[in-house]
C-alpha cells in the first residue's frame, strides 16, 4: 500500500452538524477558502470506505448497488472508487471492463445520495507521468457524468505519488516526486477543466499522500480551477509521527484524507490497540481540532474482505466485520463538535504596537495541550532521550535545567548552550524540532500593518535539501505576504544563522538568519497582521535545529497612531467626516478648530497630509482604493482619530 473568512469560527459552528448531511442536502460541493462546503457555504464533511481494486475474489465487496447500500446504512455518505491501473484486472489490461465498473459506481452512489470519488489509483512506480491512458479516461468519466447531468462527482488525479525508497520525506527525491505531480497536472486538470470545469478535485502530494509542504512552498499551477484540494493519506499502525503534517498544513491548504487505515502502511500487521489511538487523534484532527480549525473528509481503507487488518470484513458474505470495520461503524456516528476548543494566553497576551520591535517570548505559548495550543511530536521520542516521564516532557535544557514548563511537551531551551550564559542573546528557544510540529502565541496587535521580521536561530541545518521550512498563520490562517500582500508563497526557509551545514555543530550559535524561499529568489517576505487580539502560531514544516525568536518590526511612522490609541483624547475635539462610507476617498471634513489631517491606510501608510481651518469644510478628492483608512485630526485641543471606508 505504501512505503511508509474569519472562516475558522464559521467552520466549528457548524461541526456539531456536518456529519449529518449527504447529496441530498448539500447539493454541489465547493471549496470556500481552505474549507469544503455545500452548494450554500455550510463546512461539510464527508465520510466514508475507499473500495479495493479489481482482484480475483474480491469483486462481490463493491458488484452492485447494494453494496453502496450498505455502506450508507452504516452512516457513509462517501465512497470511493480505487481504479487501479496495473495490479489485479486493472485499467490497463481492461480499458472497457473499468470504464463501464467506475460509471456503474458513480450511478451507485447517486442512487443512495452519496458523493463518490473516481481515484487513478497509481502506486508502483509512483510517478503519474509512467501511465498512458489517464487524459482520456477523465475525459470520457467527466462527458458521462456531465452528460448525466450529476454534481456528486470528485476527481482524485493521482493516488500516492511516490519514489520507492526509504528516504527522508522531505529529502531530494521528494522534490522530484512533486515536479512529476505538476507534470502530470498541467496535462490532466485542462481536461477536467473542460469536461467538469466546477468539480472539487483531488491531487495527490509526495511522499505516498503526506509530503504536504510542497506544494505550500511551491504552488501547483491549477490551470484555472477554484476546487482544488490536497490528499493525506494515514496509517495508524506504524505512521503517528506523520499526523503533525495535516494538523500543521490544515492552516495554509485545502486537504481530504482520502485514504486511511488502521493497520500499517503495508495494509496488515501492527497493534490493534495502539493503532485505534492514533486513529482517534485522526479522527479529532478531521473534525476540526487542528492549527487552522479545518473540517476535513474522509474515506477509510477498505471496504473489502481480503483478509487484512485495513479490511472491513472478515466474511463480507457472513456481515461479519473486522476490528477495522466496527471501529468505522463507530466513527461514523460519532458528530464530534469543537467549536469551543481553543487556546488560552500564558499570562497576557504579548503586545505589538506597530512602532516598537517585539522579540515574541517563545516561552510564553498558550495554554490548552496538543492539538490545541501545540502539536509536538515528544510522545514517539519519550524512550529515546533524556525525557523518560509520561506524559512525555519538554526536554530543552529550560526545562531539565531550571523546570520551565517541564510538565508539557514543548522543547524549550535558551540561546546559550548548557546553561553557560554569554554564548547567545539568552532567549528562550524552541527544540528539538520536528517536522510538522507547530505552537501558539496569543498577542495584541495594536495597528493592522504588513511588517517586516526577522528570526533568531542556531547555525545548524537539519538537512541540505530541507532547510528549516517554517509557516506563520494568524487566527488559523496563512499570514506570510509579501510586499504587495498577496500570498504567493506560504512556507519560506529559514537558513543557518551563519550560513552552516549540516556537519556543523551549530546548535550553540545564534544569530539572526534570512528568511527567503528557494522558489521565489529574491522575494522580500512580510506577515500581515490584524488589529485587536490574535493567535499567532508557527508551523514547522520540516525538522528544525533550532529558533530563538521572532522579531516583529515596528514601523516608526505608526508612533502617531500609537499615541493616539494611548492618549485617548478623542473627547477634546469635535470633527466631521462625510461621506462615509465615500467613493474613491471623496470626503468634506470640519473641525472646531485649527487642525492638522493625516489619513493612513490599514498597513500604516500616510496617504494624506494636509490642514483645516476651524469652522471651516475641507474637500479632499483623494482618489483612493477601497479599503478601511484611519483619518487622525491634531489640534491643541488634542487629538482623535476615525475610521474611514472608502467604496
Amino acid at each position: 500500500m505504501k512505503k511508509l473568512f474569519t472562516l475558522a469560527a464559521a467552520l466549528l459552528a457548524f461541526a456539531l452538524h456536518c456529519n449529518a448531511g449527504d447529496y441530498s442536502t448539500w447539493g454541489k460541493l465547493k471549496v470556500v477558502g481552505n474549507q469544503l462546503c455545500s452548494q450554500s457555504g455550510e463546512p461539510v464533511q464527508l465520510r466514508g470506505w475507499s473500495t479495493f481494486g479489481h482482484f480475483d475474489g474480491l469483486e462481490k465487496a463493491f458488484n452492485d448497488e447494494g453494496d453502496f447500500q450498505r455502506m450508507k446504512q452504516n452512516g457513509a455518505n462517501l465512497a470511493r472508487i480505487a481504479m487501479y491501473i496495473n495490479e489485479g484486472k486493472g485499467y490497463q489490461g481492461n480499458q472497457d471492463y473499468n470504464k463501464q465498473w467506475v460509471k456503474s459506481c458513480i450511478d451507485w452512489c447517486k442512487s443512495q445520495n452519496m458523493y463518490c470519488i473516481v481515484d487513478w489509483h497509481i502506486l508502483k512506480p509512483g510517478n503519474p507521468n509512467d501511465y498512458s491512458g489517464a487524459e482520456d479516461f477523465f475525459r470520457e468519466i467527466c462527458q458521462y457524468v456531465k452528460g448525466k447531468g450529476y454534481d456528486h462527482v470528485i476527481y482524485e488525479i493521482c493516488n500516492e505519488p511516490n519514489v520507492d525508497t526509504d528516504t527522508d520525506v522531505m529529502g531530494k527525491t521528494v522534490k522530484d516526486v512533486w515536479e512529476n505531480v505538476k507534470k502530470y497536472a498541467k496535462k490532466v486538470l485542462p481536461v477536467i477543466k473542460q469536461g467538469d470545469g466546477d468539480a472539487i478535485v483531488l491531487v495527490g502530494t509526495p511522499q505516498w499522500d503526506q509530503g504536504l509542504a510542497w506544494p505550500l512552498q511551491d504552488p501547483l499551477d491549477e490551470c484555472g480551477l477554484e476546487n482544488v484540494m490536497y490528499s493525506f493519506h494515514s496509517y495508524a499502525g506504524d505512521q503517528r509521527r506523520y499526523l503533525g503534517y495535516i494538523s500543521s498544513a490544515a492552516a495554509f491548504m485545502p486537504i481530504f484524507v482520502s485514504e486511511w487505515g488502521l493497520s500499517s502502511h503495508t495494509g496488515d500487521g501492527g497493534d490493534f490497540n495502539v493503532a485505534k489511538e492514533t486513529a482517534n487523534m485522526l479522527m479529532d484532527i478531521c473534525a476540526g481540532k487542528n492549527l487552522g480549525n479545518q473540517i476535513i473528509s474522509w474515506a477509510n481503507w477498505s471496504w473489502c474482505d481480503k483478509g487484512e487488518v485495513a479490511s472491513s470484513f472478515t466474511n463480507y458474505d457472513g456481515n461479519q466485520w473486522s476490528q477495522s470495520g466496527e471501529y468505522v461503524k463507530n466513527a461514523l456516528k460519532q458528530n464530534n463538535d469543537y467549536s469551543n476548543v481553543k487556546s488560552e494566553p500564558y499570562d497576557e497576551p504579548q503586545e505589538f504596537d506597530g512602532f516598537h520591535d517585539l522579540d515574541l517570548n517563545l516561552m510564553k505559548y498558550d495554554r490548552g495541550g496538543v492539538g490545541v495550543a501545540f502539536f509536538d511530536n515528544d510522545e514517539d521520542w519519550k524512550t529515546q532521550n533524556a525525557c523518560t516521564k509520561s506524559p512525555a516532557c519538554n526536554m530543552g535544557n529550560a526545562g531539565q535545567l531550571d523546570g520551565i514548563r517541564d510538565n508539557e511537551t514543548v522543547d524549550l531551551g535558551y540561546t546559550y548552550g548548557n546553561g553557560e550564559e554569554g554564548l547567545g542573546d539568552g532567549y528562550y528557544s524552541l527544540g528539538w524540532i520536528s517536522q510538522s510540529e507547530w505552537v501558539k502565541y496569543t498577542m495584541n496587535i495594536k495597528i493592522a500593518g504588513i511588517y517586516e521580521f526577522e528570526i533568531y536561530t542556531s547555525n545548524r541545518q537539519h538537512d541540505v535539501e530541507a532547510i528549516n521550512k517554517v509557516a506563520f498563520a494568524l487566527d488559523g490562517k496563512n499570514c506570510l505576504v509579501e510586499e504587495d500582500g498577496k500570498e504567493y508563497y506560504k512556507v519560506v526557509d529559514l537558513t543557518p544563522c551563519h550560513g552552516g551545514t549540516e556537519s556543523t555543530s551549530g546548535y550553540q550559535e545564534w544569530g539572526w538568519a534570512e528568511v527567503k524561499s528557494s522558489y521565489a529568489s529574491g522575494k522580500k517576505f512580510y506577515l500581515k497582521l490584524e488589529e485587536g487580539q490574535h493567535v499567532f502560531a508557527i508551523a514547522f514544516m520540516a525538522t528544525s535545529a533550532g529558533l530563538g525568536t521572532v522579531k516583529f518590526k515596528g514601523k516608526p511612522e505608526n508612533e502617531e497612531l500609537w499615541n493616539v490609541s494611548v492618549a485617548d483624547t478623542k473627547s477634546n475635539i469635535n470633527v466631521s467626516i462625510w461621506p462615509n462610507p465615500a467613493e474613491n476617498g471623496n470626503i468634506n471634513i470640519t473641525s472646531d478648530a485649527d487642525a492638522e489631517v493625516d489619513i493612513f491606510s490599514v498597513d500604516g501608510v500616510n496617504v494624506y497630509s494636509g490642514n483645516v481651518a476651524a469652522g471651516a469644510t475641507s474637500e479632499l478628492n483623494l482618489n483612493l482604493p477601497a479599503g478601511v483608512y484611519n483619518v487622525s485630526v491634531k489640534s491643541e485641543q488634542g487629538v482623535t482619530t476615525e475610521k474611514l471606508i472608502v467604496k
